[in-house]
């Protein structure tokens, strides 16, 4: 069985638009066009938006093996086309400000580019991420299997078909939905495989279905809900931004202004809605003193500004993992999956807890 162009949209979750290609191909995005447009005007931003973390294809099939013929677009491939739509001046403007941030990095990780395929609930086997993949299952009785392939969490994607022996039909799920709003450690940075960061292990321990909406190096602004309301409505939320607002904001006046209005407009659209703010998680500078102050102090007012309204919870983050460099990926600041594990499962727990008192 060949299923490809849009048929394939049946079999895929966790994203919010997608995007024909004159061949049939389907390239799908983890935000909305306004989104896209929006963090399209920063050069790294445009890139990690693209990418698929979270994204998924889930299908049932009694076949012993398949092949899905994709086009992986690496960030580096982003460039060109991001210099001939903004022009050689923006990118000079920007690899300026970069390099200027860059110097402020107290270490990196590598980046992984992996799909992830789970059988059945168990993961089988990570795959360097490459246009064609091929699996086959030890499926000797020809027995109905759930799959599950998990994009590369800073590729984009786009799907070209999926093809069975057998027939190959789309699993639905009736899981209630999650939306995780954040930076680069809501993203995944740097996780080793798609599954590997908490927003998917988060999800999971909850029973949710979840859009990862994180933006690498992003901080708080209305701006990222952007026509949020033509989003699949969410029945829970979390919000993790700060520590960029902290190292990388020019003044504390615009710090505050762009906060406010973030919950003014997150409140518009989920007031109904549980929300979990989770303050900035410990990193190796937190000691020092930026634009805008303290680390202690920009957590504060991110507390403050989120207990205004009845729905939002605070989740301090500093509890979340223990403040030790063996749990980050570039010892300071993004957790390993190690980290990541610790951090979903104490967010699950103070969640649930939360939700179940107000049942």
């Amino acid at each position: 069985m060949l299923i490809s162009g849009k048929a394939l949209l049946d079999l895929c979750k966790n994203y919010a638009s997608f995007k024909e290609n004159k061949k049939g191909g389907i390239t799908l995005f983890r935000f909305n066009q306004a989104q896209l447009n929006m963090y399209d005007e920063g050069l790294l931003f445009s890139g990690y938006s693209k990418g698929a973390a979270g994204i998924c294809l889930i299908f049932e099939t009694t076949a012993d093996s398949f092949t899905l013929k994709t086009k992986i677009t690496r960030l580096k491939k982003m460039i060109i086309p991001w210099i001939e739509r903004k022009g050689i001046k923006s990118f000079f403007i920007q690899t300026k400000q970069l390099a200027q941030k860059a110097k402020q990095l107290k270490g990196i990780a590598p980046v992984k580019y992996n799909f992830e395929i789970y059988v059945n609930g168990e993961k089988a086997k990570s795959i360097a991420a490459k246009d064609n993949i091929r699996f086959k299952l030890d499926n000797p009785q020809c027995e109905k299997n759930k799959i599950e392939i998990f994009f590369p969490i800073f590729c984009a994607i786009t799907l070209k078909s999926l093809y069975a022996k057998e027939n190959i039909n789309a699993v639905f799920s009736d899981r209630p939905k999650l939306i995780c709003f954040g930076d680069s450690i809501t993203q995944g940075f740097f996780a080793q495989n798609p599954t590997g960061n908490y927003v998917y292990r988060l999800a999971e321990l909850l029973g949710f279905d979840a859009l990862n909406q994180g933006v690498g190096g992003f901080v708080f602004s209305p701006d990222i809900l952007l026509e949020a309301q033509t989003l699949a409505k969410p029945d829970l939320v979390t919000v993790a931004y700060g520590t960029n607002d902290w190292r990388y904001a020019e003044n504390y006046t615009s710090f505050i202004t762009d906060i406010k209005a973030f919950f003014v407009r997150l409140n518009e659209l989920y007031y109904d809605i549980p929300i979990f703010v989770i303050t900035p998680i410990w990193r190796s500078d937190i000691n020092e003193i930026t634009n805008i102050g303290s680390f202690k102090q920009v957590a504060e007012v991110i507390s403050s500004e989120a207990s205004c309204y009845k729905n939002i919870t605070v989740i301090d983050g500093l509890t979340l993992i223990p403040h030790e460099k063996r749990y980050f990926a570039d010892k300071w600041l993004h957790p390993n999956e190690e980290g990541f594990s610790l951090m979903a499962s104490r967010l699950a727990q103070e969640i649930s807890n939360k939700i179940n008192v107000d049942k």
